[in-house]
């Protein structure tokens, strides 16, 4: 089941990748773990991402109100591929880079000076800072350690760095599965057979336990899809 849902997350954002005619898999990818994680639609979603491939571990830039979040994404054809401490150094060294637009804008990437001006401009009004770094793979003891050192540095009261690996992008695309129930909005009538059901109220939820015939179900039959769904796949 896991290995079903790995190649489904693999062929939408293979998907993504063809439909917004990105040469690079890793953009898809950064793409689509924007419309996944923080709920965007995809015009905004675009919007928000960088323009570079050589752009200092920045893919991706979101405001909020208190907080600039940063965006770094990592595609690996094998999941059991890990991000070490060298990729984690350098992410994190992008904060600096960032207060520096000037320097930024020698590269001619119009999104990124724009992405650091804007993060020059809100770290100056003292907004707090969150790296997040997402991996369809997974990060190395050395890497996690290298994340707890720069989340104790002096600056740990504003900035702090998340680590998403391949195992919270599942339970995370299992959850959003799990929004989009399909049965969600079915209504089923079923009708309780006389002195063959009762309330049971113990604990916080009361439900009821009833007898129904098997026959008043056949109109409810499920579709294969939603028969995929409550599988999980």
């Amino acid at each position: 089941m896991v290995q079903e849902l790995i190649e489904k997350i693999r062929e939408e954002i293979d998907m993504v990748s063809k439909e917004e005619s990105l040469t690079e898999i890793g953009k898809g990818f950064t793409l689509w773990v924007i419309e996944q994680y923080y709920a965007m639609p995809r015009e905004e979603a675009i919007n928000v991402m960088t323009d570079s491939s050589g752009d200092k571990r920045v893919d991706a830039l979101i405001e909020r109100e208190d907080t600039i979040i940063i965006i770094q994404c990592k595609y690996f054809d094998d999941e059991n591929k890990e991000i070490g401490e060298k990729e984690v150094s350098t992410f994190k060294g992008c904060i600096d880079w960032l207060k520096q637009p000037d320097e930024v804008q020698q590269l001619n990437l119009s999104k990124l000076y724009d992405a650091s001006k804007t993060f020059e401009e809100r770290w100056n009004e003292g907004a707090n800072v969150e790296l997040h770094y997402f991996a369809f793979g997974k990060f190395s003891d050395a890497a996690n350690r290298e994340r707890r050192v720069f989340n104790n540095s002096e600056y740990r009261d504003r900035i702090q760095m998340y680590f998403h690996e391949i195992d919270d992008i599942l339970n995370l695309y299992q959850a959003n599965l799990q929004l989009a129930n399909p049965l969600s909005s079915e209504t089923i009538n079923l009708e309780l057979i006389p002195k063959q059901f009762f309330l049971r109220k113990e604990g916080d939820f009361p439900s009821v336990v009833a007898t129904i015939k098997g026959k008043d179900l056949i109109p409810h039959c499920m579709p294969s899809m939603v028969i995929d769904y409550l599988r999980g796949i």
